[in-house]
């Protein structure tokens, strides 16, 4: 998609595959309507620079007939010289015909100005340099005017072995096997690619070309015009890197000598001439295989195996090598290398392959200029190989070693002389990696510490741009190398906390995903640190935005993830879930305790000792000490050493420290344990509780069938069809209360049980035309009132959906538990004690169904939390016993109170065990009463009373009648 590029250019766009001229475009994307439209454009673009070609040609041909006609002769002609050629087995002299075709079938021919030497495209008459004008473009020097090898054609391995001019065109597949070098990366059989002979590169001998004549060579040959020359001394270049080892240097200088090459390295020692070389787009590659040359003659003649012209070369300069000489050039041109795109490459490789002496004398160059040199991309590279390379080889050279931190020092000076200067280049990410590295390396000596403060200091104004995020969050992850440097830096983080103090709450609110990744490493630090204080403060204004972090995950994560700190205290998160309680409500708060609470139980345990002697001295409440005018509290002395003063009564003073932390860490273990045994234990107890209560219906219908026995009632027959639907409810009522009392809070429990009294009353006016007296309805209505009021005690009774459809379905099933215990004995003929007989034995058959499908049963992996894994004590099994008989005791009393009088009464007595249970409490076990529960239970115990009186009155009127 290039349509602008077609209307700057003379003769079109190429294919970068083919290489031919792009004549149209067509779209993949035939439905998107802009596409379209930008392809009409690039298409009449095309069109327009296939038209100027054409007139090129006609204009270099001569011709005046049409641009396709002339193409197709120009091919023509130049297809039958090449097969005219081949067949003789020679190569045909070039014609303007054949030129042109070439020309106008796209291939890339340049013509060479006589002034400046510059290389120009065909299709240009003046020099893109001197302006001078091209006599005839399609021309040939002498000695390539027999020497053309068309395209398509093909040559013998005589035609091989002929010098071949430069500018010349060879197909690849002659280039493969003749004695040919190339230039070209792709062996193509289709690429054309200009051609040499390795005899003809360089027409004059390199050990006595002029300075200007080789940094030409260089200039416009790259490092192939040095292949002779670096071929005496055993090295091969090619446009990548130079290949030799330390014997094919040294038996090749045995055979050549150095001439060559040292006569090289003496023209490019001049800073002038090695500059000019190096800042070209071919003569960086160069002199990059120069250093590389170099480097491996300095490996293959060390000072214990010395060469006589090298020792001649060292002499004469100073004592210093070739690379030495050559590396003292670039460095008296520091700036430049670092500045430009193509010198920085020559930097970077002279830095690669430098001793660590040499490094020390490259940034004792660079270092100085550092603040030019970091805002530009090229010198940022520059800075960060010296650095790098300093902190993968400086530690163990004990001699270099100081005077390379000497270096860094004053480089890290640089950068603190001017707090404006350092917040410009913190502000951009490159620039500040330069500053931190420069920290990573002289930390912890006091240049390295004051620049780190510094940008610490500056936190909240670099806070305000990506670069400036990243060059905080890069210092952050700086742990330093020993126990010195890890205090100064943890010292530095704490300097951050008190810059971004008050603004934690907008980072984790931001949309901006880098700000909510600064806060996040940020915290995750503090962590590492140890520094429960900042935690505490940044989870304090992080709850005071809980209700805006919501909507936010990302800022919720970061809330849940300060909470979750190994080193947090379980008091404080405890605090600052109770704070966050008012603002998100009982709800929106519950997965949130959850997800902290589960992270907190997967944290390691906290180490047995502290990881500093004492905190740091910048604390949250720094910021209002200096508000006061306080003074600020000084840093703790150093512990002392051994043998020094005051050491024994140190070491057992952390003796003691240590004990006590390890006991503490022991009983927050055994805590841990218990808690997760209770939890086990209650979950066990959980899924337990429809096994137990199978047990107790199957008490019951033995119980049953023993009073049957024994002659206590009559056995009456009914159809199953007919006692099913109650064993149906009787199974859902026991199985759904335990589910809602599992799923809701205490409140909304007893909120449902309270509801099932209306229902009750609704289910008998609505299916059996039994409605209730308004004189009851209001007895009702007082009762339950005063039961919410004295059981019901929570502030929020709300609860999950999934809780409260369950609660729903428990009050409809048992209201219609109640109501068909007391109709189907009527209805059926049956008394309490009958109908309960016939209901029994379906409920154990519908229990042992459902028991699978509730609780884990444990078939194949009877573990400790199943079924068929539990322990069975005989303690467990005297209270199942007991409960059962309980059960069977309390299922008979409900039908048999039921059918005696009714189900809206049994539910009026229900709550008056719940009034007796709650004073009980209070009188029995000293509860408090507050005075909510004592209006409750009063106004309970009205309605009761009242509901009682009308009653009694029905009755006694019933009796009269």
């Amino acid at each position: 998609m290039r349509a602008k590029n077609i209307f700057k250019a003379d003769k079109g766009i190429k294919c970068p595959f083919c290489r031919q001229y792009v004549d149209g475009y067509r779209s993949t994307l035939t439905a998107n309507a802009a596409v379209q439209r930008f392809l009409l454009e690039a298409n009449k673009a095309a069109n327009i620079a296939a038209a100027a070609r054409a007139a090129a040609e006609r204009k270099a041909m001569g011709q005046q007939g049409p641009a396709p006609a002339a193409a197709a002769a120009a091919s023509s002609a130049g297809s039958s010289s090449s097969s005219a050629a081949a067949a003789s087995g020679g190569l045909r002299p070039p014609s303007a015909g054949a030129s042109a075709a070439a020309a106008a079938a796209g291939e890339d021919q340049t013509w060479n100005c006589g002034g400046c030497g510059r290389q120009n495209f065909i299709w240009r008459e003046f020099c893109s340099h001197c302006k001078r004008p091209c006599a005839n473009p399609y021309a040939t020097d002498k000695l390539s005017q027999t020497k053309k090898v068309g395209r398509g054609g093909l040559a013998d391995k005589l035609s091989q072995t002929k010098k071949v001019g430069r500018g010349d065109w060879v197909p690849a597949d002659i280039l493969l096997y003749g004695d040919w070098d190339t230039g070209c990366c792709c062996a193509n059989a289709y690429c054309y690619t200009y051609a040499t002979d390795k005899l003809s590169q360089t027409k004059k001998d390199l050990s006595a070309v002029s300075r200007e004549e080789l940094v030409g060579y260089i200039r416009d040959q790259g490092g192939f015009s040095l292949r002779k020359g670096l071929r005496d001394m055993g090295v091969s270049i090619d446009g990548q890197k130079s290949y030799g080892s330390v014997q094919s240097v040294r038996e090749a200088t045995a055979m050549f000598g150095l001439k060559r090459v040292l006569h090289i390295a003496e023209m490019l020692c001049d800073p002038d001439a090695l500059r000019d070389a190096s800042l070209h787009y071919l003569g960086n590659i160069g002199v990059q295989r120069v250093f590389e040359s170099l480097a491996k003659l300095r490996l293959a003649f060390p000072p214990d195996r010395p060469n006589k012209d090298m020792q001649e070369w060292t002499a004469a300069h100073g004592g210093r090598d070739p690379f030495a000489c050559l590396l003292s050039a670039l460095l008296a041109r520091s700036l430049e290398f670092c500045m430009h795109d193509k010198g920085v490459y020559v930097a970077q490789c002279a830095a690669n392959l430098a001793s660590n002496a040499e490094l020390v004398e490259m940034a004792k160059a660079v270092f100085p200029l550092a603040l030019p040199v970091s805002r530009d991309p090229r010198g940022v590279f520059v800075l960060l190989s010296l650095l790098d390379l300093f902190s993968q080889r400086i530690w163990e050279d004990t001699v270099n070693c100081s005077l390379a931190l000497q270096a860094v020092d004053l480089l890290c000076n640089q950068f603190s002389c001017s707090d404006k200067q350092l917040v410009h280049t913190c502000h951009h990410a490159l620039s500040g990696k330069v500053v931190v590295r420069a920290i990573a390396v002289s930390m912890p000596r006091t240049p390295a510490l004051k620049l780190a403060i510094k940008i610490a200091s500056h936190a909240a104004t670099l806070a305000g741009s990506g670069g400036g995020l990243t060059t905080l969050m890069e210092l952050m992850q700086l742990y330093g190398h020993n126990q010195q440097a890890a205090e100064g830096l943890r010292d530095v983080v704490t300097m951050m906390c008190y810059s971004l103090q008050g603004q934690m709450g907008r980072f984790a609110t931001s949309k901006d995903e880098a700000a909510q990744e600064m806060l996040l490493c940020l915290v995750e630090r503090l962590g590492h640190e140890q520094e429960v204080g900042w935690l505490d403060s940044i989870a304090q204004e992080l709850v005071g935005c809980a209700d805006a972090l919501q909507d936010n995950p990302g800022g919720m994560e970061i809330l849940k993830f300060t909470l979750s700190q190994p080193c947090m205290d379980l008091d404080n998160i405890s605090a600052h879930i109770s704070d966050m309680k008012h603002l998100l409500g009982k709800k929106a708060l519950l997965p949130v305790v959850a997800d902290v609470m589960e992270r907190v139980g997967a944290n390691p345990l906290p180490p047995a000792a502290p990881k500093y002697p004492a905190a740091s001295v910048i604390q949250p409440e720094l910021k209002y000490y200096l508000s006061q005018g306080w003074r600020t509290p000084l840093p703790p002395p150093p512990p002392p050493k051994a043998g020094e003063p005051g050491y024994e009564e140190y070491a057992a003073q952390a003796a003691a420290r240590a004990e006590a932390q390890a006991a503490a860490a022991a009983k927050a273990r055994a805590e841990k344990e218990a808690a997760a045994k209770a939890r086990r234990e209650a979950a066990a107890a959980a899924a337990a509780s429809a096994t137990l209560t199978w047990l107790h219906t199957i008490f019951t219908t033995i119980g049953m069938i023993a009073m049957a026995a024994v002659g206590f009632f009559e056995i009456k027959r009914v159809p199953v069809s007919k006692s099913l639907p109650v064993a149906t409810v009787y199974v859902g009522f026991i199985v759904l209360n335990n589910l809602s009392i599992q799923l809701n809070t205490v409140g909304f429990y007893q909120i449902s049980k309270i509801a099932i009294t209306p229902v009750v009353v609704a289910i008998e006016w609505a299916f059996y035309s039994k409605p209730a007296s308004p004189r009851i309805l209001a007895s009702i209505a007082v009762l339950l009132t005063g039961i919410t009021l004295a059981t019901v005690t929570d502030s929020q009774v709300s609860s999950r959906p999934l809780g409260m459809l369950v609660a729903a379905i428990n009050v409809c099933v048992t209201g219609l538990y109640q109501v068909w215990a007391g109709s189907k004995q009527r209805e059926l003929g049956l008394n309490g004690l009958q109908l309960l007989h016939q209901v029994a034995p379906l409920s154990v058959a519908l229990l042992a169904v459902m028991i699978p499908l509730l609780e884990p049963v444990g078939f194949t992996n009877p573990g400790p939390d199943t079924v068929l894994g539990y322990t069975l004590t005989p303690g467990a099994a005297f209270w199942i016993i007991v409960s059962s008989m309980l059960g069977l005791v309390v299922t008979l009393s409900t039908f048999l109170f039921i059918g005696a009088t009714s189900s809206l009464t049994y539910n009026v007595v229900g709550h008056m065990k719940t009034v007796l249970i709650v004073a009980g409490g209070v009188l029995l076990f000293g509860d408090s009463m507050s005075a909510k529960k004592l209006a409750g239970l009063g106004c309970a115990m009205a309605g009761i009373v009242w509901y009682s009186q009308i009653k009694l009155g029905e009755a006694s009127k019933a009796g009269k009648q």
